[in-house]
């Protein structure tokens, strides 16, 4: 199997095999590049620690309605 690590890791919407995905990315380290449904660029953070400290910070926006790219449509709803 080529490695892969250079490239984001493409989220399933269905979550299939996700406990095997989740011990994939979190091999890769704390923060992890992926793609979003949608071809949505993101990072998804895959450690205890790091998450809490992730959303602990005030930088951080939790609602979907301070995402630019999704209020003007760039981004389909979902």
């Amino acid at each position: 199997m080529p490695d892969r690590s250079d490239t984001p890791h493409r989220l399933d919407p269905a979550g299939s095999e996700q406990h095997a995905v989740n011990e994939r990315l979190r091999a890769q380290g704390p923060a992890v590049p992926v793609t979003l449904p949608g071809e949505v660029a993101s990072v998804a953070v895959t450690r205890y620690e790091e998450l809490k400290e992730f959303l602990a910070h005030p930088d951080v926006a939790k609602n979907a309605r301070h995402f630019t790219a999704l209020r003007e449509g760039a981004i389909p709803p979902g």
